[in-house]
């Protein structure tokens, strides 16, 4: 039997509704299988790629902090030899009491990232001790 509209028209007649089969199923299982598995690679990728940034940026940071540690260590240097330079006058003075008068001035501390070796100036005992040598 045909059925009409309000209007007259015929209606087409209802589709029966089929349950989906085994192998359409199937697909729809496979499909979403795919899909689980593209977005595990995708999250797998994400990370993936947070860890070499983090790498890289681990050593960017390394980078800076010694170029930092340079640059305060050069500062300090020069601090140092201005300080030679305008304390230190006399050329026979034992490196003993040239130090006693370096650590009275107030830009010593300027120095402290060096080194004895560093402020010693590879100064032997027996030149710090032995005037007129």
């Amino acid at each position: 039997m045909e059925r009409t509209d309000k209007k007259g028209r015929q209606e087409p007649p209802p589709e029966e509704t089929e349950e989906p089969d085994a192998e359409e199923l199937e697909t729809a299982s496979d499909a979403e299988t795919a899909a689980r598995e593209k977005e595990a690679r995708a999250q797998a990728s994400i990370k993936e790629r947070e860890r070499e940034v983090q790498r890289a940026l681990a050593t960017s940071l390394r980078d800076r902090d010694k170029e930092r540690e340079y640059h305060k260590r050069d500062e300090a240097v020069q601090h140092f030899n201005a300080l030679l330079a305008d304390l230190v006058r006399n050329p026979d003075l034992s490196w003993r009491d040239a130090k006693k008068q370096l650590k009275k001035d107030h830009r010593y501390s300027l120095a402290e990232l060096l080194t004895k070796d560093d402020k010693g100036g590879g100064i032997s005992r027996e030149q710090s001790h032995s005037p007129g040598i």
